[in-house]
């Protein structure tokens, strides 16, 4: 329900699934634009260096454009997601959090605080949900009583992983919003152009369109942990009510990378929370020597294994242990090639990174130098 009562708006923004979808475009595209012009030479650009491989400074303004295309399709009642007004106000207080990362880049401490709490939050608001299902649902061979603290531990794990893990594989263009998509597709598209989800169907497209192939847009940690957010309770009101299973075999992309990714770090004697290029992306960008087919492939690979979802389809089985199985070798064949070949100096340190002065990077970031007359020249 939209939070005006205009008839106008409201009729305009209901009227039918194609007007949803094209508004959520067009919406995104208008509000991405003015990021772009107007935020990102203050302050919200992703700067090429250390990890950070892309040619050019480029906007970090994907999850602001985000943020305010959700927030107006609220108001026009365009948006229609099956979460409370509760779960928004966790999913936008996500979406702050990491917009001030993007431009303030703040400390691992406190974000992780804001994580765990707000974690905590989602997981009160939704035990509900799976207690209102029954008292117990099947989880692997066994069943998971509902009503018990267990349950609450495991979803205040699951909203603190999952948007984590989805912060983590937007390491590439095209990647997170890719997987994104596709998780909106293999939900039952409940939020495709056959149901209520259209407009937001539609800021996906968008952020995608500029995100891949050329590297317009970056969603930034606001943009990733905002889906990250949005999915996780999507995945938990639509699937876990049914089977927890399928949930997890929905997710098993960004899981597995994490996982793998951790045990790369301990047995490489690094500390878990400094970045490195051992995430899948990286490993498929090394081995196919492009970008664009490293994303294509990370993004078609995980489509397998989600297809445990489509239960009514012929063969789902057997692509969904596929996929599961590509996945978990190409962990096992990643995780011993980078333990092998591991070489301590072959990035620089998170002091070293701290030394350099800011200059190096920001020269010109002010309305006087360069990086504004670039994205003047680059937008008009």
């Amino acid at each position: 329900m939209g939070f005006l009562d205009n008839a106008g708006l409201q009729g305009m923004a209901s009227s039918s699934q194609p007007v949803r979808f094209l508004l959520g475009l067009a919406v995104c595209l208008g509000f991405s634009w003015g990021a772009m012009r107007w935020l990102a030479p203050r302050g919200w650009i992703d700067l090429p260096s250390g990890r950070h491989q892309h040619a050019r400074p480029t906007p970090r303004t994907g999850g602001m454009a985000l943020l305010a295309s959700l927030g107006l399709g609220h108001v026009l009642g365009a948006l229609n997601l099956p979460l409370s007004r509760g779960e928004w106000v966790m999913v936008y207080g996500m979406g702050v959090v990491g917009a001030l990362d993007d431009r303030l880049n703040l400390r691992a401490r406190w974000k992780a605080l804001l994580a765990l709490g707000s974690a905590a939050v989602l997981a009160w608001l939704t035990w509900d949900v799976l207690r209102q299902a029954g008292s117990s649902l099947p989880l692997f061979n066994s069943h998971l009583a509902t009503q018990t603290s267990l349950a609450l531990l495991l979803l205040w794990a699951w909203y603190w992983a999952i948007p984590q893990s989805c912060n983590l594989i937007d390491g590439m263009n095209g990647l997170a919003l890719g997987f994104f998509l596709l998780l909106a597709l293999f939900m039952g598209l409940p939020m495709g152009l056959s149901g209520e989800g259209a407009y937001f169907l539609g800021t996906l497209v968008a952020l995608a369109v500029l995100n891949w192939p050329f590297g317009k847009q970056f969603l930034g940690d606001s943009g990733s942990l905002t889906l990250g957010t949005v999915f996780a309770l999507l995945g938990v009101h639509l699937l876990a009510i049914e089977s927890p299973n399928r949930l997890l075999w929905t997710f098993a992309y960004p899981i597995v990378d994490v996982l793998m990714v951790m045990a790369i770090r301990l047995s490489n004697g690094r500390p878990l929370g400094e970045g490195d290029r051992n995430h899948f992306h990286h490993h498929w960008q090394r081995a196919l020597g492009n970008q664009s087919s490293a994303a294509l492939a990370m993004t078609l690979l995980p489509a397998f294994a989600c297809m445990q979802v489509l239960q009514d389809y012929p063969g789902h089985r057997f692509a969904a242990w596929a996929g599961l199985v590509w996945l978990g070798a190409s962990a096992f064949w990643f995780y011993f090639r980078s333990v092998r070949h591991h070489h301590p100096s072959e990035l620089p340190s998170r002091q070293m990174l701290k030394a350099r002065p800011l200059e190096e990077g920001l020269a010109g970031a002010t309305p006087s130098g360069g990086t504004l007359a670039w994205f003047r020249q680059d937008q008009d």
